[in-house]
């Protein structure tokens, strides 16, 4: 619709051009994640899928994630925070771990009311490492943790 808009001059060169641009650049990002996510599950489910581990520094896959958070979150006057330790490395999958990190994220900040907190750790545990996001949203009611 709105490039649509643009073509046919409803919309004037000038500043709502260019909100209306960028609403159009991040739709079509969001379009092309929704298909690249389908195209994941339709591999994992065929069996084509491989799981090639690589070496992902935690500190700097946390950063990516909140920066991706940041903006929501400031407008909605949401504070994030994180945490994590220099020198921890996690043997996986980059895109899929951001995309993890990613879809918890976007889920405190939407279940967050303004003035809350919503935070994203890593720390060792044991011969693992730990993701936790915390927020100060509502909660799960008691009767759907059975089924997280």
């Amino acid at each position: 619709g709105y490039a649509q808009a643009l073509r046919d001059g409803v919309v004037e060169p000038g500043p709502e051009s260019e909100r209306v641009l960028a609403t159009i650049g991040r739709e079509a990002e969001r379009m092309a994640n929704l298909i690249a996510q389908l195209l994941d599950l339709s591999r994992l489910e065929s069996g084509q899928w491989r799981f090639d581990p690589r070496p992902v520094d935690a500190a700097a896959l946390v950063e990516r994630a909140m920066e991706r958070f940041r903006p929501a979150a400031q407008v909605k006057g949401v504070v994030l925070a994180a945490c994590a330790a220099a020198g921890i490395v996690i043997a996986g999958d980059e895109g899929r771990l951001l995309q993890v990190a990613s879809n918890l994220l976007d889920n405190a900040l939407r279940h967050t009311p303004a003035g809350g907190l919503v935070s994203l750790a890593v720390e060792p545990a044991g011969d693992r490492v730990r993701l936790t996001v915390y927020d100060t949203g509502v909660g799960i009611p008691a009767d759907r943790l059975p089924s997280i």
